[in-house]
């Protein structure tokens, strides 16, 4: 965890973990402490709208058949493409990156909360794990994992496991992580760890002194 480096500095806690782990549910259950939440996957997918500013690149780079049938970018068709190449997707995260880490600091700096909660998928992915004062991992099991992503409408299962396969292990962000929270059992024993982590941070949101909580796993 980092020092804060001053008085009245914003504390921002990130909340990452691999496809389906629930990184979003966790990141909402920290929310309600008063939290500001900036959702980095709601970014992205706004840049993949007709009104953005890097839709005509991305068209241009994948191709008109990426279009979706009510305007804007599919997301589900342009996956298709971009998890077959590792070049590919390289090519479309140098595109679209920029746009999302700019508007995640800009959210941050209007935020008028103290306490910021960046809901961030490719946390360490998009290199962005700078900006937060602590990390935390949602782990769950590959078993579960792919039944919650299959309960999605636009769910492929081949699409599911490349973007996985994309992105850092598991094991590898937990590594990176402040806390860990076990994410396979209820919603009650996912929120009691929740709970517990925010009292630990409690001394950093009030005080502005971050380095006092260390690295703690729930399993």
């Amino acid at each position: 965890m980092k020092k804060s480096a001053g008085k009245h500095k914003k504390f921002i806690l990130a909340v990452t973990g691999v496809p389906a782990s629930g990184k979003t549910t966790v990141a909402r259950m920290f929310a309600v402490y008063n939290a500001r939440l900036i959702d980095a996957d709601r970014a992205g997918h706004d840049l993949l709208k007709k009104t953005s500013p890097v839709y005509r690149r991305v068209i241009a780079a994948f191709g008109a058949e990426i279009s979706g049938d009510r305007g804007g970018i599919s997301r589900a068709k342009l996956a298709r493409v971009v998890f077959e190449d590792r070049k590919l997707l390289r090519r479309l995260n140098s595109l679209v990156h920029p746009y999302i880490i700019k508007e995640i600091k800009r959210k941050i700096r209007s935020s008028r909360s103290g306490f910021i909660v960046l809901d961030a998928p490719l946390l360490f992915e998009a290199r962005v794990a700078d900006l937060a004062d602590a990390i935390v991992v949602v782990g769950t099991d590959r078993h579960r994992r792919l039944n919650r992503a299959s309960r999605r409408a636009s769910f492929d299962k081949q699409v599911f496991f490349k973007k996985t396969k994309a992105q850092l292990t598991q094991g590898e962000k937990s590594r990176r992580a402040d806390f860990i929270i076990d994410n396979n059992g209820s919603l009650k024993e996912t929120r009691k760890q929740v709970e517990q982590i925010y009292r630990q941070l409690i001394c950093c949101l009030k005080f502005n002194q971050g380095g006092s909580c260390g690295k703690t796993r729930h399993q």
